[in-house]
């Protein structure tokens, strides 16, 4: 058990630096419009900050659902996945079922914080959320070896990933602005001209 937690806790430390060094991708909304009409272009340079909504009660009460639930459902078939590799003969404990259900559930648990955040209010980046997760499940794990697996220690392998993806989120990806710069192409109208027109717009 200590040297499998020591092997998930270094695997956890190399995804939060690689996360830390990850750029984002951002969004680039590309429009375009062709008109056959009769019009000439009006070109426009324009640069707009949008206001960030506030994160409220929702937010967070939409993250602590979808986390367990996409953990659980991920944590199933990773645990089917364990169980199809097992060789009929092996007596006992399953390892591999248990590995296949403990890492389904600590991608699920940071998929689904992932999955269910607004982007108008986070910049989430999963990798992070994702190591996150994993050092969640590392705690949780130390909790269940000295809990003799009873009391609230010992469940802690199953509320300890979404609440550490959650905090991650939560502390360090909210948005920080969101401007957008648009080239904006007007129309206006003109006797026998065919133009075409772009509408390029980029948000961050």
């Amino acid at each position: 058990m200590k040297a499998a937690c020591i092997v998930l806790l270094a695997l956890a430390i190399l995804i939060t630096n690689y996360s830390t060094s990850y750029t984002q991708t951002k969004s680039l909304y590309y429009q375009s419009f062709a008109s056959l009409s009769v019009s000439k272009s009006n070109d426009t340079l324009v640069i707009e900050e949008v206001a960030i909504p506030s994160i409220n009660g929702g937010d967070i009460g939409g993250q602590l659902l979808a986390s367990p639930i996409s953990g659980i459902i991920i944590a199933v078939i990773g645990g089917l996945a364990g169980y199809a590799i097992e060789s009929s003969s092996s007596n006992g404990p399953s390892v591999p079922i248990a590995i296949g259900a403990l890492a389904g559930y600590t991608l699920g648990s940071a998929l689904g914080v992932y999955v269910a955040v607004r982007k108008d209010k986070y910049d989430p980046n999963f990798i992070a959320l994702l190591g996150s997760s994993l050092l969640g499940e590392i705690v949780g794990l130390y909790f269940l070896n000295i809990s003799n697996q009873f009391g609230w220690l010992a469940a802690a392998p199953f509320y300890l990933p979404p609440i550490f993806a959650i905090i991650t989120l939560n502390a360090f990806q909210q948005k920080k602005s969101n401007i957008k710069i648009g080239f904006d192409v007007q129309q206006l109208p003109q006797p026998n001209v065919c133009s075409y027109g772009v509408k390029l717009q980029y948000g961050f």
